[in-house]
């Protein structure tokens, strides 16, 4: 293997950043100038206009009565803004140290961002210890990634340094940065961070010419690659799990149950849980296969994970049945170790529960992902809508899209062990019976696809929809088709005439509005082959001429050459270099006759 250094640092500095309205975050007052001073001078010089947000107070520290001193800071950011020239920053005066990850802060950025029409958005990087730094990052992250524009976040370097993509040359600025960083007595007092930054900034240069005597380190990332792949993307370390910060009023308890065998696959799906901006969730892992030790690091992080061994030769229903009877919960939602929750997943579906009363279920859109052999991810997208007797009649709603209330299981609601492999469609049916679903229009959660261990190759997990059959053959989808035979059956006692005859006029219903939109696209068909036919034709006409025109053209080809053989032939005869001089003459004296005319008055 092969890897050159060029692939972790850049050999080249910058002189400018992309160009655009600029939107600056910075946890405290002096953040601003240290991570992204350079940076802010380049943009103020091409013209771009630059808006600066201090997040916090900067009060962490000072005395009792701080107010003097925050406002200290404040002048101190105010003077240095006048230095970088961008003009006065934004305080949003929150406490210092205590930034907290979730709905709250992560709108407030979006809504200023969106105001401010920001192209480019600088925060710290999310390689940063200090806790208000971390959040700001992982926060601002998540607006860029929801953002409706194109956007760039561009992460900078303070108290971590950060894996940079782009390198700024601020040889020429480094005087007025020194400037701005000597601004913030008040914090040089108890350290000498300006000589630490500058020797950062110093130290930048290592890969870059012996002229670049200074550069400020960044990584940028667009809001595509943000949505490609969050948990690939936004994986800082084990830093971004911690903050001091406790919620005084916390929002309902959301249980969130991960059924797994314990294999490699469950990072991924315990990172994701980690990475949501709701703040009160507690994570059950059942595990169906005695691995042992579970490794401690895929333990650590926001939220607490209690591990539950599941009996020898446990089948996925009763696996989720002893995850449901453990937690405490006010909501639920079952994952499997190849599901996967974007990072607003779960605050989501809470929110369009609380606006949603009387309904206890919501679910989601979700995205399948299946990386072919060539390493590219092929995707598929469901995101409808599902009736009751959608649901009655065979339609599923894939288990990591779905949030219940705990209540449901407290009144008999549970994974049919009887039935697995249609299991999870009987809990959904039985849960229909006791509530309506509430429908969040967005795609927040993931499947991914499962590689074959025996032979290497990819295929995808069972994908849900009408009368859905698992992938495997014949033989695994006759077992399919033997146990949805039997939860039918077992439902067929339970639902009354009534409700048959419901499902029996909805599907015929979906039927009739099925034939009827095979009509219309039938006769659309049958339009568009008529439209078709006539171009031919008439592109068959144009074809006829356009031969004729080609064939008139080959024979005034033909002429044309004719024509110029003959006239050379003639110009190379005797009678014509005879007859030379006397054509000259002519010539001559028909121009002296011309010069001599006076003209007609």
């Amino acid at each position: 293997m092969r890897i050159s250094e060029h692939e972790f640092v850049p050999y080249q500095a910058l002189t400018a950043l992309e160009s655009g309205r600029v939107l600056v975050l910075a946890p405290h007052p002096d953040d601003e100038v240290f991570g992204c001073g350079g940076a802010i001078m380049r943009h103020v010089a091409a013209g771009d206009p630059v808006q600066v947000v201090i997040a916090t107070d900067g009060a962490l520290g000072l005395a009792a009565d701080s107010a003097d001193d925050i406002l200290t800071r404040q002048c101190e950011s105010v003077a240095a803004g006048a230095i970088l020239g961008y003009g006065e920053p934004c305080f949003w005066g929150l406490p210092d140290r205590g930034l907290e990850y979730g709905e709250v802060l992560i709108r407030r950025i979006l809504d200023t961002l969106e105001t401010w029409e920001a192209d480019l958005v600088y925060a710290p990087s999310w390689w940063e210890v200090h806790p208000d730094h971390l959040i700001l990052a992982l926060a601002a992250a998540e607006a860029v990634r929801r953002c409706a524009r194109p956007i760039r976040l561009v992460m900078y370097e303070v108290g971590v340094p950060l894996h940079p993509t782009v390198l700024l040359d601020i040889t020429d600025l480094r005087e007025r940065k020194q400037a701005a960083m000597d601004c913030f007595a008040s914090q040089l007092k108890q350290q000498p961070y300006a000589r630490r930054i500058a020797a950062l900034n110093r130290f930048r240069t290592y890969t870059l010419p012996r002229s670049v005597k200074a550069a400020e380190a960044f990584r940028l990332m667009s809001r595509d690659d943000l949505r490609e792949d969050p948990l690939r993307v936004i994986r800082p370390g084990e830093y971004y799990t911690q903050t001091a910060c406790r919620v005084t009023a916390p929002p309902p308890l959301v249980s969130v149950i991960v059924i797994s065998p314990g294999g490699a696959r469950l990072a991924d799906a315990l990172d994701s849980i980690a990475l949501q901006t709701y703040s009160n969730i507690e994570i059950l892992l059942v595990l169906t296969q005695d691995v042992g030790d579970v490794d401690p690091a895929l333990l650590q992080g926001r939220f607490l994970v209690r591990t539950f061994p599941a009996p020898a030769a446990c089948q996925p229903a009763q696996a989720a049945n002893l995850g449901l009877d453990q937690a405490r919960g006010d909501w639920l939602i079952v994952l499997g170790e190849d599901d996967i929750c974007f990072p607003d997943h779960i605050a989501s579906l809470v929110e369009t529960l609380s606006r949603s009363a009387p309904a206890r279920c919501a679910y989601s859109g979700v995205r399948f992902e299946e990386w072919v052999a060539d390493r590219q991810m092929r995707t598929e997208v469901r995101n409808r809508s599902f009736e009751r007797l959608d649901l009655w009649g065979g339609c599923e709603i894939p288990l990591p899209c779905l949030m219940f209330a705990r209540a449901l299981r407290e009144e008999g609601c549970h994974f049919d062990e009887h039935l697995d492999g249609v299991h999870a469609w009987d809990f959904l049916v039985q849960l229909s019976m006791r509530t309506d679903f509430a429908r969040l229009d967005q795609v927040s959660a993931a499947r991914r696809f499962r590689c074959s261990d025996a032979t290497g190759a990819f295929v995808p997990l069972e994908r849900p929809g009408p009368h859905s059959l698992a992938t495997g053959g014949k033989e695994k989808a006759s077992e399919v088709a033997t146990a949805r035979a039997a939860a039918f059956e077992k439902w067929t006692v339970l639902w009354s005439g009534r409700d048959m005859l419901d499902i029996l006029r909805h599907w015929d219903a979906a039927r009739m509005r099925g034939e009827r939109l095979s009509e219309e696209l039938a006769a659309q068909l049958a339009e568009r082959e008529a439209v078709l036919r006539t171009l031919a034709g008439e592109n068959a006409g144009l074809r006829e001429r356009l031969d004729a025109l080609e064939t008139d053209a080959r024979m005034h080809s033909a002429s044309v050459l004719e024509l110029r053989r003959t006239i050379d032939e003639l110009r190379g005869s005797t009678s014509w270099r005879i007859t030379g001089p006397l054509r000259w003459a002519v010539s001559r004296w028909r121009g002296l006759r011309s010069t001599q005319a006076k003209p007609a008055r």
